[in-house]
């Protein structure tokens, strides 16, 4: 069966700092991306610090650049990537979501994703509120998919690949 899973990343963000670069090191096929500001003392979701601009740059050059509360899903933004900002179970806080493909993907389909593991320096810069005194970190959270298959005759799971 097509199953999804997660791969977390993060990046401290410094006081009096507007503006994080992180890395990816996501080994997989990604099909999307949600991007958030937490506070990393608490150990929770989403901060009250909101993304005013999000880019995503491969090889050095800038494939998405958007702001933060401009661009939708519902809007058909169907060139690169859908940015949505949608509200989480935590509150008011906000989650950015990028979808790779042609459209949202859906439990069952996927019309695309990237694998930044055969992509040169790929990275994804937030500008954001600065956190002051708190210790903030942004977090990028990369969906991708796996077979997933069950032995029938003892009932075990198991990985048999992953995109």
């Amino acid at each position: 069966m097509l199953t999804r899973n997660i791969y977390k990343e993060t990046q401290s963000i410094s006081n009096g700092s507007t503006s994080t670069t992180i890395t990816l090191k996501v080994p997989h096929f990604v099909v999307a991306q949600y991007i958030f500001v937490r506070d990393a003392a608490a150990n929770d979701g989403p901060a009250d610090n909101s993304i005013s601009n999000i880019k995503v740059s491969m090889t050095g050059r800038t494939i998405i650049d958007v702001p933060g509360k401009v661009i939708t899903y519902e809007e058909g933004f169907y060139n690169c990537a859908h940015v949505s900002d949608t509200n989480t179970r935590l509150g008011d806080n906000k989650v950015y979501t990028i979808f790779y493909g042609e459209q949202k993907p859906i439990e069952g389909y996927n019309s695309g994703g990237v694998a930044f593991s055969n992509i040169n320096n790929p990275q994804i810069t937030v500008t954001h509120e600065d956190p002051g005194n708190a210790t903030h970190e942004l977090v990028v959270v990369s969906e991708y998919l796996q077979l997933t298959n069950v032995n029938p005759d003892d009932g075990r799971v198991q990985i048999s690949y992953s995109l």
